[in-house]
């Protein structure tokens, strides 16, 4: 059993990662603990049952979900398949400094076109250069979430938690969607009825997905932030193709 603490992040409250081996089966899994999360009803797990019937091959899929007193207060734990050697999308292209601050990202190894764009957390620089991603490696990594959020979306779902540290890489480009399910149990008191929200979540399940893209068409993740969005959108027509441009405005 091996165990990864997190802080609050996407989900707003405290989480541990664990990957762990089914003593039935000898299968490996990856658990993730929601500490000190006491469930009031069972209606919160009906979207459970719908997200494990999602099959997708950009999707982690969710085995099952649980309440436990093992860790001295009321846990809740989601069960997903573990992809060993998998990294997140914010690992791979954006290191910590940049995702907890908003400050630049380092040079990619994977080579690409090269901007003179700085997305500082300060005053912008035009004297740095970054190295920006191919163009078929971003339409590569579109193909994939569109398809995922599409699939989840025709299932009358929504991600919920599209974010690049959601976001896991296994092999060289194949990318899944990490932690579906997870939001739908944790806000089942906040939302009004089964599907209220709905039409609200696959929006901003789009919204997103753009700022994820945007991202990499940068490079950075402060090209999302306000004041540089003239500076971003800039770069990615100097750039990339009108056709990739089109796509992420």
């Amino acid at each position: 059993l091996f165990r990864s603490v997190q802080g609050v992040g996407v989900f707003g409250c405290k989480t541990t990662c664990y990957k762990a081996i089914n003593t039935k089966n000898s299968v490996t899994y990856a658990l993730r603990r929601i500490h000190g999360f006491r469930l009031s009803s069972a209606r919160s797990l009906q979207r459970v049952e719908q997200w494990k019937k999602m099959n997708h091959p950009n999707v982690v899929s969710l085995r099952e979900v649980f309440t436990t007193k093992h860790f001295g207060d009321h846990s809740l734990v989601f069960t997903h398949d573990y992809h060993p050697g998998a990294e997140t999308l914010a690992n791979h292209h954006f290191n910590l400094r940049s995702i907890q601050q908003g400050g630049p990202t380092p040079p990619s190894s994977m080579g690409g076109a090269r901007s003179s764009h700085s997305f500082s957390s300060g005053t912008p620089s035009t004297s740095t250069t970054t190295s920006l991603l191919p163009e078929n490696l971003i339409w590569t990594y579109c193909i994939q979430l569109t398809a995922a959020v599409k699939a989840i979306h025709e299932q009358g779902l929504a991600v919920r938690a599209l974010d690049v540290t959601k976001i896991l890489i296994t092999g060289k480009t194949r990318l899944r969607l990490n932690c579906v399910g997870i939001m739908d149990v944790l806000t089942f008191n906040q939302t009004p009825g089964p599907g209220a929200l709905l039409v609200r979540h696959q929006h901003e399940d789009l919204m997103a997905l753009g700022h994820i893209l945007l991202a990499l068409a940068c490079n950075s993740l402060a090209a999302n932030r306000q004041d540089q969005l003239h500076k971003s959108l800039e770069t990615i027509t100097l750039s990339y193709s009108p056709d990739l441009k089109n796509l992420i405005v």
